[in-house]
């Protein structure tokens, strides 16, 4: 029987992870900041060093769905490719 794992209520399996991940792949490649947030909690956090130096956020976290879409369209639109491997 497979390993299942629990998060925020739902079971999950070998192929609902495979299929959570081949979306999200999709939809970064798609460069589509709405499918890639739908895999997100409204109230996730994002941080990294960069969010400092490109969005002026000295805490280096963005707050929320709200957030992240703000800076993205503020700051990175256009700045960054990611090629496909």
């Amino acid at each position: 029987m497979a390993a299942r794992r629990f998060i925020g209520g739902r079971s999950i399996d070998r192929e609902f992870a495979l299929r959570f991940a081949e979306e999200w792949i999709a939809s970064w490649y798609a460069h589509d900041l709405g499918r890639i947030l739908s895999h997100y909690t409204d109230d996730f956090e994002m941080s990294s060093p960069l969010i400092v130096q490109l969005m002026d956020e000295p805490s280096g976290t963005l707050k929320g769905k709200t957030a992240v879409r703000a800076g993205r369209v503020r700051k990175y639109s256009g700045s960054i490719k990611i090629d496909r491997p």
